[in-house]
This record gives C-alpha cells, sequence and structure tokens, in this order.
C-alpha cells in the first residue's frame, strides 16, 4: 500500500488569451511537458492538487467567462495528464483577480476601511457577525466573486460549493489510510481587485477559520488553503489568524505573491507558490510536495521557468541541486501522525519482536499524553483563560465599582447606553458579554454544558443568575483541565 501523500501546488495563472496568449501558451505548454518528466523521473503522482487564487486576469476587454473556461481547460488538461478521472481532489480559492471589479462599490471600500479606525474589539464584532450572519451586506461583498461563483458551479465542483453564501469548504479526504483535512478560506471577499491597494487593508474574519476547524477533528494531519499570506489583512486580524492557523493545522498554502519560499513556523509549515504565469519576461513557478508520514519527512520540489522550459528552482543552501528542499520533522511530537485508517495494514507493519512492541506501546503512550497536553493547553489559552478574565475584571467591578470607572465608559461605548441608572452587576455584565463575544467562535473549545451556558448569558439572556452558572462552570473547567494537566 502506497505510504505517501503527494501534491501539486499551482497559483496565480491569470488566464487572459487577449492579453497574454502570445507568451503563455508557449509556458503552458511547457508546463505539461515538465508534468510528463516530474511523473516520468520523480514518479510524482498527485494525490491532491491546490490551486491558490488568481485563476484568471480579469480587467480587460474579454469576458470573465472566457478566461474561465480557458482556466478549466487547463484544469481538465492536469488531470488526464495524471490519469485522473474526477475534480474530487481539486481545491480552488479565489484571488484578488478572480474578483469583478465593476461590483465594487467605493461605500463598500470606505466601510472596511472606517472599521480600522475603529478599536479592536468593536471591529472585529462587526466584520465577523456580519459574516457569520450572511446579512444583506455581506451578500454585497461577495456579488464581485458571482463569476467565480458560476465557474465552480459550471465546472461541477460541487465540493467547493459547500458554503456557497461565503465560497469557503473544510473537508477530510482518506489519502492512502490517512485523513487528511483541507480548508479552503476566501480571503479575497474584501478585496479590491488590484494587489498593492490591498496590504493591510484585507479582511478575512476569523468566524471562517473557527467555523472551517469544527469539521476537520481527528485528523491525521490539516491543510489550510487562501490566496493571501497573512501579512496582507489588517492589524487587527493578521496576529489572532497566525495563531488559530499555528494551532489548528500543519501546513498553510498560499500564492499571491509571485516568489517560491518554504517557511517553517514553530508547528506548521507555509509553502508560497510562485506565479505559474506572470507575465512576459517574469518569473514563474509552481512546486510538488510528497510526505513521508511514517518517516516523519517530506520533500517539496520548486519548479521554475528559465524562458524555455521547467527547471529546478535552486534556492541557496536550501534545496539540493534538484530544487528538492528536504524536510526533517515535520510533525511535531505530540501530533499522532501515525493514525492510520487501516489497521490490518498497520498491523502488519507492527510486527516485531516482544521487546519492540512494548517499546512502540510506551511511544504510543507517550506521544498520546503529548497530543492530550497540547488540545488542554490550548483550550485553557484560546478560551478559558480570556473568558475567566473577563468575569474576574467584572467581579472586581461588582465588589468595589468606585475603583473602575472606565468601565462605565467602556459600557456607554459599546451600547451606547446611559450607565447612571444602571447597578454596578447591569454594567459589568455589559462589559462581560462583550469581552466574551470576542471568544464566541472558540466556545467550540469548552464542555458542552460549559457552552450551554455560555449560549444562555451571552446570547438570551443577561441575568445574574446565568453569569453566575457560567463563572462556576468556567471555574470547574479550569480547575479539571489542570488536575489533568498535573496528572499527564
Amino acid at each position: 500500500m502506497n505510504s505517501t501523500i503527494t501534491w501539486l501546488h499551482i497559483s496565480d495563472t491569470h488566464f487572459c488569451k487577449e492579453k497574454h496568449d502570445f507568451d503563455s501558451m508557449r509556458v503552458i505548454d511547457r508546463f505539461f511537458e515538465d508534468l510528463y518528466f516530474m511523473k516520468t523521473n520523480y514518479n510524482l503522482y498527485p494525490d491532491l492538487i491546490f490551486f491558490t487564487g488568481d485563476v484568471v486576469y480579469s480587467c480587460t476587454e474579454s469576458t470573465l467567462e472566457s478566461q474561465y473556461k480557458e482556466a478549466q481547460e487547463f484544469l481538465d488538461k492536469i488531470l488526464r495528464t495524471f490519469s485522473i478521472k474526477s475534480n474530487n481532489n481539486v481545491f480552488i480559492v479565489p484571488g484578488n483577480h478572480d474578483v469583478d471589479r465593476v461590483s465594487i462599490s467605493p461605500e463598500q471600500t470606505s466601510w472596511l476601511d472606517d472599521q480600522v479606525k475603529k478599536n479592536r474589539i468593536e471591529a472585529s464584532l462587526n466584520v465577523n457577525i456580519m459574516i457569520q450572519k450572511n446579512t444583506p451586506q455581506f451578500q454585497r461583498y461577495m456579488e464581485r466573486l458571482n463569476k467565480y461563483k458560476k465557474f465552480l458551479e459550471v465546472n461541477d465542483y460541487k465540493h467547493l460549493l459547500e458554503d456557497p453564501d461565503r465560497l469557503t469548504y473544510s473537508t477530510v479526504r482518506d489519502i492512502n489510510g490517512f485523513n487528511v483535512g483541507i480548508v479552503g478560506l476566501n480571503s479575497v471577499w474584501s478585496s479590491r481587485g488590484g494587489s498593492d491597494e490591498d496590504r493591510g487593508r484585507l479582511w478575512l474574519g476569523t468566524y471562517q477559520i473557527s467555523k472551517a476547524c469544527n469539521k476537520i477533528k481527528n485528523t491525521t494531519f490539516s491543510i489550510v488553503i487562501s490566496h493571501h499570506p497573512p501579512d496582507w489583512f489588517t492589524f487587527m486580524e493578521e496576529k489572532l489568524m497566525c495563531k488559530y492557523i499555528r494551532n489548528e493545522f500543519q501546513f498553510y498554502l498560499f500564492g499571491h505573491e509571485h516568489e517560491e519560499w518554504v517557511t517553517p513556523i514553530e508547528n506548521y509549515i507555509r509553502i508560497t507558490s510562485g506565479a505559474l504565469y506572470n507575465g512576459f519576461e517574469q518569473k514563474h513557478g509552481y512546486n510538488f510536495v510528497r510526505l513521508y508520514p511514517h518517516e516523519n519527512r517530506g520533500e517539496i520540489f520548486l519548479r521554475t521557468y528559465n524562458g524555455a522550459r521547467w527547471i529546478p528552482d535552486i534556492i541557496g543552501n536550501e534545496t539540493d541541486n534538484e530544487g528538492r528542499w528536504n524536510l526533517q520533522g515535520i510533525f511535531n511530537e505530540s501530533f499522532p501522525i501515525l493514525r492510520k485508517n487501516d489497521e490490518n495494514n498497520s498491523s502488519k507493519e507492527s510486527k516485531n519482536s516482544e521487546s519492540n512492541k512494548v517499546t512502540n506501546v510506551k511511544e504510543s503512550e507517550k506521544i498520546s499524553n503529548k497530543a492530550e497536553r497540547k488540545d488542554i493547553e490550548n483550550r485553557l489559552e484560546i478560551f478559558y483563560a480570556p473568558a475567566q478574565n473577563a468575569i474576574m475584571v467584572a467581579n472586581k467591578f461588582i465588589k468595589e465599582p468606585q475603583n473602575l470607572k472606565t468601565l462605565s465608559e467602556i459600557c456607554k461605548h459599546k451600547r451606547g447606553y446611559e450607565h447612571q441608572d444602571m447597578t454596578p452587576f447591569e454594567r459589568a455584565s455589559i462589559y462581560v458579554v462583550e469581552e466574551l463575544k470576542l471568544i464566541a467562535n472558540y466556545r467550540f473549545l469548552a464542555k458542552k454544558d460549559t457552552i450551554k451556558s455560555f449560549e444562555k448569558y451571552v446570547y438570551e439572556e443577561e441575568s445574574e443568575e446565568n453569569y453566575l452558572e457560567l463563572s462556576r462552570l468556567i471555574n470547574r473547567d479550569i480547575e479539571d483541565y489542570q488536575e489533568s494537566l498535573n496528572n499527564i
């Protein structure tokens, strides 16, 4: 049984015959020759195909529909090259060039820019609630991707239309016995369509990530893809987005900047694809990735175009002469990378002496314990610590309201309430609810009865009874988890 996982990562094709045909077709034809070369010489047959945006060029006299038709012909040819009969393992996300710029209004851009002028809490809430509730306002933002959506519909990419209102998806694929989680993010719903004008001004809405993560639990590892790298998002989202990706995924794939690179960051690896076609006499690139999960290693084949053919993209001391970037110790020790679907196959591979079996059991227990510790630490850090801190501040205010005058101003700012006639608890409750809304997307990290209490207090009734019950459950969970950490 094949114990590797291989994928092809392409990006930024910018299909548009009207603008690029005199040059692009030569590059694309050589690309298919190179696919055959990589298949024949390195036995690279992709289990997955990732296309991280800028499928078309847009902004020309030719229609987006005709450009998307070119793109689908290209994708069909890739599938034929590797004798792949279905597009079910082709994963695409939109890029800024896939945006229909005619559909962007100045009012939409202005509203987004105004959010950056607000405090972080208020701005994040405005954006995430708009996305979560799929408000009419958000639907208007999504109109700029109607033609991209139509491209997916016409070509039967049903798995990419799991959430047609937001054009995101989250799924699990069984690849050679490994459960691989795959998440596609929409990084361009707020894009202006251009490039430089988007830097530092894009909004993702971390709701996208939190919603997706609920569907990729119990996987061998997970991959998230988007068009833009993190530093293109507003400063209000960039750090939280990176933190969430670090905690939930092992690979982050994107394009946009047209430069191939590999960046190991703590518990995950960023892989940037070059532009498959970036214009006349520009640099072009793409890559293959092959993982050997049982050996905890992998290799990335970087490819570039030299004006006549595709060759290895050799980067200093990072790659060998074949453009191969070797990865060692890909997965953190706490991650259960050896989890397999095929138990029979696993048992055959593990037939050793009795002493080796004992050693393997001990190692498995060690890995399991580390995974459990990491899971608990994530729960405490992301959900429970912020919740407990908000409650502690509120309790202090209730007991000593004269010492926290600023909290009254916070309450007035958040809800527009005049606070003179409010009780200390009512003022404190407003503060707590607004703080808890910031971590509402992470409440899935809590225990079931705590989630139920959280939702009852935050979204139904801000009563003192509900507040005290939630406080009790949060303190109980923290004590339980801390005791569990002590016992691991």
